[in-house]
């Protein structure tokens, strides 16, 4: 489906169809490109997977929840996308090769990451629009120590807070990652 949209949407590019709404097919074959890119990200990670030098990469950060939060916070902030690191986490967890609760601090990473962004955008900005980069900074910076704070109450008090939440939705390992971000 994908390929069909970004082969019509291109066509109608190409060739400047239709004339009264060229915004249309412009936003559908980008809306095409991300998709493309987004499976090649997915289908990419499993190879990725095989090699030596990941698995002990991997190997360690099993030993330490933060690493994974500083990969998604440099990741996002390397690639500039959080659905993309969202989209990498997802498929190494689907691959057995992250836990859940080593996604969980990945995806927050990749909060503080996207925090991390803003403000350095943003740090150039007066009044208002400085306030709402800074706002939205705040809030992620916020919601990821709540989240920080549900997880370790869940994981050594044995209350039941983020992953039980998330379970009693769905009982895939994707979605529930999806509900987490």
């Amino acid at each position: 489906v994908i390929l069909f949209l970004l082969f019509f949407s291109g066509l109608c590019v190409a060739f400047e169809r239709p004339r009264k709404m060229p915004q249309i097919p412009k936003a559908l074959f980008g809306l095409g490109l991300l998709f493309y890119g987004l499976n090649m990200i997915k289908s990419g990670a499993i190879p990725l997977s095989e090699k030596e030098w990941f698995q002990s990469l991997l190997l360690l950060s099993q030993h330490s929840l933060m690493i994974g939060f500083v990969a998604g916070a440099l990741l996002t902030m390397l690639i500039q996308s959080s659905v993309a690191v969202v989209i990498l986490a997802i498929t190494f967890t689907h691959a057995g090769l992250l836990t859940i609760d080593q996604t969980i601090f990945v995806i927050l990473g990749i909060h503080i990451g996207s925090s991390m962004i803003n403000w350095i955008l943003g740090s150039n900005l007066r009044g208002t629009p400085k306030q709402l980069v800074m706002g939205q900074a705040f809030f992620n910076v916020t919601g990821v120590i709540v989240m920080i704070i549900l997880f370790f109450l869940e994981h050594y008090a044995g209350i039941p807070t983020i992953k039980a939440s998330v379970a009693l939705i769905s009982n895939n390992a994707d979605q529930q990652m999806t509900y987490v971000c």
